[in-house]
């Protein structure tokens, strides 16, 4: 669960830092081109513009949906941890139903990476251990 939620929650920190990144870089790019502009030359800008302007462009696509697939895995790993007496079945169940819910929200890799878990929760669903 750890692996899936660090997978999860990475795509939207480097993302964050890329568009940090695409910032700065186009703050420090100003001068050059006002220099380059008040010297008559434009073919630069639209280099500029290019490198620039594709950094980041499509990484920031579903942060909340990926947030909420983290939380899914949490609270799947919490429900699996306490999971005992009575309700242990009950409990199990809403722990694999998490992590399916997280495994969709979160798209294939996830999944692949939550396969396990979903697994051992769907057989100790099945015959809960008593403990």
């Amino acid at each position: 669960m750890g692996c899936a939620i660090a997978l999860l929650m990475m795509a939207p920190l480097i993302g964050g830092l890329f568009v940090l990144l695409r910032d700065v870089f186009g703050a420090l790019t100003l001068p050059f081109s006002l220099l380059f502009g008040m010297a008559g030359r434009d073919d630069h800008a639209a280099a500029l513009g290019h490198v620039v302007g594709a950094m980041g462009s499509d990484l920031l696509r579903h942060p909340l949906r990926a947030l909420c697939a983290a939380a899914l895995c949490g609270a799947s790993a919490v429900l699996s941890i306490l999971a005992r007496g009575r309700g242990a079945r009950a409990m199990l169940m809403g722990a694999a139903t998490a992590s399916a819910g997280a495994a969709w929200l979160g798209g294939y890799p996830v999944a692949l990476v939550l396969a396990p878990g979903f697994v051992t929760e769907c057989l100790c669903a099945v015959r809960p251990a008593e403990r």
